[in-house]
């Protein structure tokens, strides 16, 4: 504590040998607590005779004289964690606290022993000071959807909650997954696929929310649903509305309460982040804060309806409102997260990791395609070069290569001239890919080709080429 007359006018100092000061006086107690375990410490002065008490984990371990006779000048700047060389300021790294503190509490008396016991022994105990229960809040999302499952099929239950809270979810409409901005990711067509997840009490939230999640939106035209709860503007629905985020519920179901330049695009992998604290939504992107919009009317009136990603709650809605485009990691909370928790989920699912900065290690989905090419012969038939996965992308042979043996059983013979294997169109990873094959060669004059996939975008738009010296496009 500094205030004008002392930059030490109260100071509790140096936990490897606790020392006080009051003003220009101070006292060294002999007493430490960097041991690397949690202690109570308990500090006592009074100005009449200068009575210094220092208590340890309910004992007490220090008592002295410190500066009889004065008072503590108040008005000034209390500092938790900080030495002040001036009020409010003049840190020093070097007399910065390294570790964790809890439960800081100040009283305008110097409590007894027995005082100091009774909030020791509650507190030991996870109970207030004072002995009455405490009710912890939960920081954990309600919700969690990693959106990593390998694959969906309309089964109940099968889009898992991370959070262990149960709330499982099921795919409707024929809706599959793609390679996302961590593992995998829902890709919504914008017709008629969305997440739905059976109503819950601990979805109807009443009071403070928010809505954090990746977008890579094929469209943002019209009213595109990300997350809906309940029909119309329901308890909670979070849109985009012609590229602007907006978050709605039947508390403020208005327009006006969307985010002006909480802009999102087409194309790429954008974070998106909605809270709402009981009297004004904000709107992040990419863990920047864009919009803060004054609303107070409150949530919307809890209901009885699923929640849904990527579509609304009620049909009969026009296709537009349906997403279109990509969408992952879905997290809903039942509090408003400050800013540095949006930018913190921000960075480090940006760098392929879980929203609280835990390793995410991908399922392994098995291969796309898995062409053995172990067919006895081929003669440049449609599709006769076998998907061995089931997916169905099976290839077709060009210029009469065929088969001869192989590492494994048979293999394809490439001629160098004009023979190849096609599949046209295949759907490739997007996000990340890995390929694996085996060859042989003897070849020293070409610059010859094993993989080569083209698109629109690009002739080369993913290439391993040369295998006298690879080089990958």
């Amino acid at each position: 504590y500094a205030a004008s007359s002392s930059d030490n006018e109260f100071l509790i100092y140096n936990y490897k040998n606790f020392a006080i000061y009051r003003g220009s006086k101070n006292i060294s107690t002999g007493v430490s607590a960097n041991d690397g375990n949690w202690h109570h410490i308990v500090v006592t002065w009074r100005g009449s005779d200068g009575a210094t008490k220092l208590y340890k984990d309910g004992t007490e371990a220090f008592s002295g004289t410190l500066a009889p006779g004065t008072t503590i000048t108040s008005g000034g700047s209390l500092v938790i964690g900080q030495e002040q060389s001036n009020v409010g300021g003049g840190f020093s790294v070097e007399q910065a606290f390294l570790g964790s503190m809890d439960e800081v509490i100040i009283y305008k008396q110097v409590l007894p022993l027995s005082e100091v016991q009774k909030i020791y022994n509650n507190q030991l105990a996870e109970k207030n000071a004072d002995g009455t229960d405490r009710t912890c809040a939960s920081c954990d999302p309600v919700a969690e959807w990693l959106l990593d499952e390998c694959s969906w099929g309309g089964t109940t239950g099968e889009v898992a909650d991370n959070t262990g809270n149960g709330h499982d979810g099921t795919a409707v409409g024929g809706l599959t997954t793609a390679n996302g901005k961590v593992c995998e990711s829902g890709d919504f067509d914008g017709i008629d696929d969305y997440l739905e997840f059976p109503d819950d009490s601990a979805l109807d939230i009443t009071s403070e929310l928010t809505i954090a999640l990746w977008v890579y939106p094929n469209s943002v035209s019209n009213e595109r649903v990300i997350v809906s709860k309940g029909s119309g503007c329901g308890n909670y629905n979070l849109f985009i509305r012609n590229g602007k985020l907006g978050l709605l519920s039947s508390g403020d179901c208005n327009w006006a309460y969307e985010g002006s330049n909480a802009i999102v695009t087409t194309g790429s992998w954008q974070h998106i982040a909605a809270t709402y604290d009981g009297s004004s939504i904000r709107y992040y992107v990419n863990g920047v804060l864009k919009d803060v919009v004054a609303s107070s009317s409150g949530l919307g009136a809890t209901n009885s309806d699923p929640l849904r990603i990527g579509g609304p709650t009620i049909g009969g809605w026009s296709l537009s409102r349906y997403f279109d485009g990509k969408i992952d990691e879905v997290l809903i909370y039942d509090r408003a997260l400050a800013t540095p928790e949006v930018q913190s989920i921000y960075a480090n699912q940006s760098s392929g990791k879980n929203a609280d900065g835990s390793t995410r290690d991908c399922t392994n989905c098995g291969p796309v395609v898995e062409w053995r090419m172990d067919e006895c012969t081929w003669d440049g038939t449609s599709g006769e070069v076998e998907d061995a996965t089931g997916n169905g992308n099976n290839g077709t042979t060009h210029g009469g290569v065929n088969t001869d043996a192989g590492q494994i059983c048979k293999g394809g013979v490439f001629d160098g001239n004009n023979d190849y294997v096609i599949m046209n169109p295949f759907n490739i990873p997007t996000g990340a890919i890995s390929v694996s094959f085996w060859m042989k060669t003897s070849d020293n004059t070409k610059s010859g080709t094993p993989v080569s996939y083209a698109a629109s975008s690009s002739d080369n738009e993913f290439l391993i080429y040369n295998y006298k010296n690879f080089a990958i496009y």
